[in-house]
């Protein structure tokens, strides 16, 4: 079980950092989300996007344990060939389709997962 030692709060980056789940870089001035927790007896620091804490939310990746930065990965490969799927079932059988990097899926899934849905629930 996770402990947290010091609670998630939101800070303002004032040196570069990188995300725990996406692996990418948060940048200077940019307001990301970090705490302390304790594993296993180890005690560790956390930073993540608030994007990437969105997408967490938004597709319900929340367990007992966390999410892990390859549970991260997880998620969003599958989440992007689900929306990929729906949006042409054939594009993955194409020779010509190239996979996005990771990052470019992780954006494409907060478009379509996060930001989408907040311009449909009226926010």
């Amino acid at each position: 079980m996770v402990e947290i030692i010091n609670a998630t709060e939101i800070r303002t980056a004032r040196k570069a950092h990188v995300c725990n789940w996406c692996g990418c870089t948060i940048p200077v001035g940019e307001k990301y989300m970090t705490g302390v927790f304790k594993y296993d007896g180890v005690i560790y620091s956390w930073k993540n996007h608030k994007r990437c804490d969105e997408l967490v939310a938004k597709l319900n990746m929340e367990g007992e344990e966390g999410v892990t930065g390859e549970d991260f990965y997880e998620y969003i490969t599958e989440e992007f060939r689900n929306i990929w799927q729906k949006i042409d079932p054939d594009i993955m059988d194409n020779k010509d389709f190239k996979i996005p990097s990771f990052k470019e899926q992780v954006e494409f899934v907060y478009e379509q997962r996060c930001q989408k849905s907040s311009v449909t629930d009226g926010r």
